[in-house]
């Protein structure tokens, strides 16, 4: 949590009893529908969209150590988009960039993981 979104009830608070000035954050409601979440994950979401269905099939596909291995970029990712989600209801201009910056090394590392594995598993 941000301060301004720790902040604003109390900011809603003493703007009701301001008087003639009135601060607008009260009425302040990010909300994002169902075509703006689409939209952005085929756009700069892409690699974020692409890390989602990579882990998926890496934790279905992979065995034992190395499904263990291809979870471990669940907590980074976990937290990346749960700083995304604090910065867009934050209403920071700049919100999606970690999930911009750190899907595609994420995709990266287990498209790497799958070519190990498929490549170590293959007798020579």
């Amino acid at each position: 949590m941000t301060a301004l979104s720790l902040a604003t009830p109390l900011l809603c608070l003493v703007a009701s009893y301001a008087g003639p000035i009135r601060v607008d954050l009260c009425s302040i409601s990010p909300r994002i529908t169902l075509l703006d979440l689409l939209r952005f994950m085929l756009t700069w979401g892409l690699p974020f969209t692409l890390y989602i269905v990579l882990q998926v099939f890496t934790v279905i596909r992979l065995r034992g150590l190395w499904r263990l291995v291809a979870v471990l970029p669940v907590p980074v990712m976990t937290y990346v988009v749960y700083v995304t989600a604090d910065a867009y209801y934050a209403r920071s201009n700049m919100w999606p960039i970690l999930l911009i910056l750190i899907s595609p090394c994420a995709v990266i590392f287990l498209v790497v993981l799958l070519f190990v594995f498929r490549n170590r598993s293959k007798p020579h």
